[in-house]
């Protein structure tokens, strides 16, 4: 027998309880004087003796239910034979909604099909034809298909390659992946902001190959869109219905370059690039240079660029350090602090170019927070097998998992009936 929470059975020191109850009320004698014991009759030997067997037997009663009680509370287990399923099929939730599944689904034994999700629960009826947008973390999941009682596992899925993070896996070579690709094309609005008189949309196109961003400028008194009272939300009426958005507002942001003499030259590939990016997405960027000539207390600047090797001011929103470091195998890399970013190699003519230093900074700049969370449901790019499918390793052996087998049922019904007996013969003996 083993436990699942064996520290519970601490509790059989609770016995010493009804043993030390037992052992006290024995001491306890009531003397009654008497004038004569001429009246008194002999007491049977045979009836004294039945006395104390009865309380012996409570005192059993009530050890046994402490002990079932301790028992329950370390979860009990027996080891049984354990007997692997030939074959277990895992279809991912998206797929229930795929017409392509159901006429597979419904040739495939109801005991071999599971959810492709962790704990890896049984098919039921009313999953099938039901919306499951969540993402498996596949590589994740195909560590914890290891512990699987299954000689085969075959896994039907879509492939998506958002559900891929980490390292990837090495698991046992019996695993057969079958990727379902889909067809469907995404489209939606993601986000709406105001500019003046119009208002900018921006929108997600993607297929299982490519995800991309439009923007679609629409004025304020479009029939198609309708602005609440105090211009913080939008209701965009849409071929598939209404959506409501936030309505964001087109701010200006300021940056403020501070520079060495040593390193002025990275100071103009900077506020070059930066002037670029605000004229390509029509983002207004207020960009100011200046020499470190004098100490700055405190900075309080929306994003700040430190070109120097000196302490760099007070917090901002957003901070660019220089920081040359050759393992670094981008331009610009985050920090461990939030919202710090190091530029890690001497910039040039070539690597500017080359290692996309607009691209980079961009994403610093954080123009649309929140924009990869709103987007992940219209992501259905996927990857070929080959990028998809975890290492198979032949090497590994199959761990071998006895059956457990959960005894609480029975003992839940034990206690009862000892809870009724010792009620029973405790008001028969007055206990």
């Amino acid at each position: 027998m083993t436990f699942l929470d064996p520290k519970y059975l601490w509790a059989l020191l609770s016995l010493i309880v009804p043993i030390a109850i037992h052992l006290w009320s024995r001491k306890k004698v009531k003397v009654i004087k008497v004038g004569s014991i001429r009246f008194l009759e002999s007491l049977n030997p045979k009836q004294t003796s039945s006395i104390q067997l009865n309380e012996i037997w409570l005192l059993i009663l009530r050890m046994l239910i402490l002990i079932l009680l301790t028992l329950l509370m370390a979860q009990p287990r027996i080891k049984g034979n354990s007997q692997n399923t030939a074959i277990i099929y895992l279809v991912e939730p998206s797929l229930m909604t795929d017409s392509k599944i159901g006429a597979l689904l419904d040739s495939l034994p109801e005991n071999a099909v599971r959810l492709f999700q962790s704990g890896f629960p049984e098919l039921e009826k009313n999953d099938v034809g039901s919306s499951k947008d969540k993402t498996p973390r596949y590589w994740q999941l195909a560590y914890e298909m290891e512990d699987l009682s299954s000689d085969s596992i075959v896994v039907f899925t879509r492939g998506f390659q958002k559900g891929i993070k980490g390292m990837r896996p090495k698991i046992k070579a019996n695993v057969k992946w079958v990727l379902f690709e889909t067809d469907e094309p995404s489209d939606g609005v993601v986000e709406a902001a105001i500019d003046g008189e119009d208002i900018s949309l921006l929108r997600v196109k993607g297929n299982h190959k490519h995800l991309a961003f439009e923007k679609e400028i629409l004025p304020k008194n479009s029939e198609q869109i309708k602005i609440d009272s105090k211009n913080d939300s939008i209701e965009i009426t849409l071929s598939d219905g209404q959506l409501i958005l936030p309505l964001l507002k087109k701010e200006s942001i300021g940056i403020q370059l501070f520079y060495e003499d040593s390193l002025s030259d990275q100071m103009k590939y900077l506020e070059s690039a930066f002037r670029a990016i605000g004229k390509y997405l029509d983002n207004e960027l207020e960009i100011h240079s200046e020499k470190i000539t004098r100490a700055i207390d405190s900075a309080g600047f929306e994003y700040l660029v430190w070109l120097s090797g000196k302490p760099m001011p007070g917090p901002s929103d957003r901070t660019l350090l220089y920081r040359p470091d050759d393992l670094a195998s981008e331009l610009i890399v985050p920090a461990i602090e939030k919202n710090i970013f190091h530029l890690t190699r001497p910039l040039n003519s070539e690597n500017i170019i080359k290692d996309h230093l607009a691209e980079q900074l961009t994403a610093t700049l954080n123009l649309h927070p929140g924009l990869e969370e709103k987007t992940m449901k219209y992501d259905k790019r996927t990857l070929a097998l080959d990028e998809f499918r975890p290492i198979e390793t032949a090497s590994l052996k199959r761990k071998d998992y006895p059956l457990l087998l959960d005894l609480s049922p029975w003992l839940w019904s034990l206690l009862a009936f000892l809870l009724i007996t010792e009620r029973i013969i405790s008001k028969y003996r007055g206990q």
